[in-house]
């Protein structure tokens, strides 16, 4: 369970997150620029339900890649340069799934290779905020141990057409 205080700063950072990846096009009608509507905060936490955002990440295509750039690693590698490796200190994981509403998210639990790369990561991540399908509430898990989740992209080239034992085996990697 999240408490409030913190669900109303996730709330606000979400919307911070929609606001970077949807423009509104001259009609007023608002449109999210790729097809790829996930953004990610690495967050401090720092009591009281206050969370202060070290670094942005969201879905990309890489250049000469045929897999795309996952907003958790984005937000992770862009973290490199704000925090140092051997800190002890840990920090949470903001996930959002955009609409081009931008009033409603959807799903944005982490796949299972972003899972990984959050456990093998030299920061630390004690917790991962998500976004719900009901499109208003937040869920929060520990990277290793969320549901699987397996992604779109992955989906579609065949990677992950293994069962759920095979996926639980890959996180353990």
């Amino acid at each position: 369970m999240i408490p409030r205080r913190k669900i109303e700063a996730l709330r606000k950072l979400a919307d911070q997150l929609a606001r970077k990846r949807v423009v509104l096009r001259q009609n007023g009608r608002a449109h999210i620029n790729c097809k790829a509507n996930h953004a990610a905060y690495l967050l401090e936490e720092r009591g009281g339900g206050r969370l202060k955002p070290i670094s942005y990440g969201e879905n990309h295509m890489r250049p000469h890649r045929v897999m795309s750039m996952h907003a958790e690693k984005d937000a992770l590698q862009n973290a490199r340069k704000h925090i140092s490796p051997k800190g002890k200190k840990s920090y949470s994981l903001l996930v959002v799934k955009v609409s081009n509403a931008r009033k409603n998210f959807g799903l944005s639990n982490c796949c299972v290779r972003c899972q990984r790369d959050l456990l093998k990561s030299h920061i630390r991540i004690s917790r991962v905020y998500f976004s719900t399908p009901d499109g208003v509430g937040f869920e929060k898990g520990k990277p290793g141990q969320m549901r699987i989740h397996i992604c779109e992209m992955d989906r579609e080239c065949g990677l992950c057409q293994n069962d759920e034992s095979d996926l639980e085996a890959a996180l353990a990697l």
